[in-house]
């Protein structure tokens, strides 16, 4: 769960609320996947596949 730990620093450091939390990975895992959909994680598989 580091990425959950970066984006706590990022929010107190900044104090700044994030409004997205996006991972962007070319292989996933399936456990790797549920943990960030539990985790309200947006995740792609390549750059060219987020919405902006």
């Amino acid at each position: 769960y580091t990425f959950l730990r970066k984006v706590n620093f990022y929010e107190k450091k900044e104090n700044k609320k994030v409004l997205r939390k996006i991972m962007v990975s070319p292989m996933i895992e399936p456990t790797a996947r549920d943990v960030a959909e539990r985790l309200n994680i947006e995740y792609y598989t390549a750059p060219e596949d987020l919405p902006i």
